[in-house]
């Protein structure tokens, strides 16, 4: 009867941790796949701000002369953006690639050009 007894005990144990095991593994996998998740959703808006910053130097770059065309890589901090500046009739097409951790965003800007007045750097 004792022996019967233990083994019930032993076998309760090893069910309740099986039970907790596959419990705290299945928490475990939840918190890992939301930190992935979370991660990838930062490194997106890194790239999107990066191409943003290429869409914005490159207008500068045009309403500093707009007859400017060609393709450069813009750097900020540790990320990079390719620019991109090509005529569309009197227009210019800017397409910016931000490109962190293989996750890519682009971004376009049809920017028309029109007589400028003046222009100057304010400091």
């Amino acid at each position: 009867m004792k022996r019967q007894k233990g083994f019930a005990t032993i076998l309760v144990v090893i069910m309740a941790l099986s039970i907790f095991i596959i419990i705290s593994m299945s928490l475990f996998i939840t918190t890992l796949s939301q930190q992935v998740i979370a991660n990838n959703n930062v490194r997106s808006s890194q790239s999107y701000y990066v191409a943003e910053a290429g869409i914005e130097d490159a207008l500068l770059r045009l309403l500093k002369d707009p007859s400017f065309l060609g393709s450069y890589e813009l750097t900020v901090g540790d990320k990079k953006s390719q620019v991109e500046i090509n005529p569309i009739g009197t227009s210019r097409r800017v397409l910016s690639t931000g490109n962190v951790s293989r996750r890519i965003r682009k971004l376009e800007v049809i920017y028309s050009i029109s007589n400028v007045a003046s222009w100057r750097e304010i400091k």
